[in-house]
């Protein structure tokens, strides 16, 4: 991804989605979901003189976050057309690092075949290397954790002790 000059890349999902994975060297920001955009993009200010390419899985948030930056006087903004999932098609072990979150049964993607691009995150448990998430299965908690597939089994799909022996688990397990 070269636009033959300088930019900054910034990606516009959500923390759990930038955790298992990005490109190398973006900006991730801390929000919990889109609606967050608008505060977490103020600190962004001190690159409203550079070009910015923002990105996202599908190519939506992105554009909308684009459009939102120059309401707020960026001038060179630019956004990933189509999203992750097309350019790591087009474009495999090239700049992005680690998995990709999707909303589907599938949970994660895992574009690359080169090792050293696989996983940029740990299991939760382990600290193998990991880019698989689960929702703490004890209702009350519902914590998102990466974790890999043995320590999820064995954990029982929770994140820890006392939300195993919870009574409000969910009682369907996925992957």
């Amino acid at each position: 991804m070269n636009l033959g000059k300088d930019f900054v890349i910034v990606d516009t999902r959500n923390w759990y989605e930038s955790k298992i994975g990005r490109f190398k060297n973006a900006i991730t920001l801390p929000m919990k979901n889109f609606r967050q955009w608008p505060e977490a993009a103020e600190s962004l200010k001190e690159f409203k003189d550079k070009t910015v390419v923002t990105y996202c899985t599908g190519g939506i948030r992105c554009e909308k976050a684009s459009a939102f930056l120059v309401e707020q006087g960026f001038r060179n903004v630019y956004q990933l057309e189509g999203g992750i999932i097309n350019y790591t098609k087009k474009f495999p072990d090239t700049y992005w690092e680690g998995g990709i979150f999707v909303f589907d049964e599938r949970r994660v993607v895992e574009p690359n075949s080169k090792d050293e691009l696989k996983y940029i995150s740990n299991c939760y448990f382990c600290s193998e290397p990991a880019s698989y998430y689960i929702n703490c299965h004890n209702l009350d908690c519902d914590k998102i954790i990466v974790s890999c597939h043995k320590c999820k089994v064995e954990n029982d799909y929770c994140c820890s002790e006392e939300c195993r022996n919870a009574p409000n688990k969910r009682d369907k397990y996925y992957g």
